[in-house]
């Protein structure tokens, strides 16, 4: 009967910890505009591991993403309609140089489009891929004449 009492003890901490963690991963989700999902973990003990779903989050990067995304590629932001918070999508796409967005097509803006959540609309609206195509030709004089002044690097 001992040994039933122990086990039963250790089944409802284990409810009770599970039930904790669900809900600081709601209070993370809620903070961060993340989603989050719970996924089996072979590799811990406890079989559950908490991991951020592949879509997409629409908050500020933080400054190592930041650092990050600076020195992975060119800097996104100097393109009209782009701030940190969408230059860090792209990034998550795998969107690093001007050349990249320089050779989308229709269908590619399209796909990128519906990435962006509240952004949406902005790739064609700001004329990214024109912008982009100066930008990666190094034509600051041609992109001024035609979008304004570049902003700071």
């Amino acid at each position: 009967m001992a040994g039933i009492n122990e086990h039963l003890i250790l089944v409802l901490v284990g409810i009770i910890l599970l039930a904790v963690m669900l809900l600081l991963l709601r209070r993370i989700k809620a903070q961060r505009g993340q989603k989050i999902i719970l996924a089996i973990d072979t590799s811990t003990h406890s079989g559950l591991a908490a991991r951020p779903s592949k879509s997409f989050r629409v908050d500020e990067p933080t400054p190592a993403e930041i650092a990050q995304m600076a020195t992975a590629g060119d800097d996104l932001t100097r393109i009209k309609g782009v701030g940190p918070k969408i230059a860090g999508l792209l990034h998550r796409q795998g969107v690093h140089h001007f050349a990249q967005i320089a050779a989308w097509n229709d269908s590619d803006i399209t796909a990128v489009d519906a990435t962006l959540g509240s952004f949406a609309g902005r790739p064609r609206r700001d004329q990214w891929v024109e912008q982009a195509k100066l930008l990666a030709a190094g034509d600051s004089t041609g992109f001024e004449t035609k979008f304004g002044a570049l902003g700071p690097r």
